[in-house]
């Protein structure tokens, strides 16, 4: 158990999900695909969220981007100096 804070866009899954791949060929088309083989249950099994949001939401700007700037980072370090 841990403390942690989310800061940014909420997450792009589920806290439960399914992972770890199995490549394959189809027969006939030769098509490459994976498949998906493992349920990862890192929530409760009835967490049904479809992603987790952040405490402190953050988008990601160009501004930030073009200035090479963690807006992220410097969110963090300023509600830490808030809290202490």
């Amino acid at each position: 158990y841990t403390n942690a804070m989310f800061v940014g866009e909420p997450t792009g899954a589920s806290p439960n999900f399914v992972g770890e791949e199995d490549p394959f060929v189809l027969p006939y088309s030769k098509i490459a695909a994976n498949v998906s083989h493992l349920y990862w249950q890192s929530a409760f099994p009835q967490d049904e969220r479809i992603w987790i949001a952040p405490q402190i939401y953050l988008p990601p700007t160009f501004e930030a981007y073009r200035t090479n700037r963690d807006a992220a980072l410097e969110a963090i370090i300023n509600y830490k100096e808030k809290t202490n």
